[in-house]
């Protein structure tokens, strides 16, 4: 009869470290594989180019459906446009600078009878913007009137 052989504390605890590390390694290497190849098993390219603008970086001026038409011109770090809908005052005019990631503050006005303030939040692609306005109280028109529009980018055809 075979005699068992014992083995030594030594030994069992060699052999487990060995096959634990032997087991991290090919997991390491699985997971290397399977995040850096293709669905044909070749190395995947990294994508090293920039992402896309999003509304925070993206360009506003240019031409907006809203308010009867809006033009918007990029100056000095700041936006200034016109407007077509006023209350027959001539074409209105505004101004406003970037007051976060997608948030813009200024102002507005048709003449001294009607102007006002407005908060511009634009959309994560940049092609509409929420605008929150409210007419001065003492606009000779509407005073303290509030109310929220949408501006959607012109598409050229």
């Amino acid at each position: 009869m075979i005699k068992p052989r014992k083995l030594s504390l030594f030994t069992f605890e060699y052999s487990v470290v060995l096959l634990s590390l032997a087991a991290t390694l090919f997991l390491v290497a699985c997971a290397k594989t399977s995040t850096n190849a293709n669905s044909n098993g070749n190395a995947a390219q990294r994508n090293t180019s920039a992402p896309p603008p999003t509304g925070a970086t993206k360009d506003l001026a240019g031409e907006w459906n809203g308010w009867g038409g809006v033009e918007i011109k990029s100056k000095n770090g700041a936006y200034e446009g016109t407007y077509k809908d006023t209350f027959g005052t001539g074409p209105g005019t505004f101004k406003f600078r970037k007051t976060g990631e997608f948030t813009y503050d200024g102002t507005w006005g048709e003449s001294e009878k009607r102007h006002g303030t407005f908060t511009l939040t634009v959309s994560q692609d940049g092609n509409s913007i929420k605008v929150n306005w409210k007419a001065d109280d003492n606009s000779k028109i509407r005073p303290g009137e509030k109310c929220e529009d949408t501006w959607t980018r012109k598409t050229k055809s």
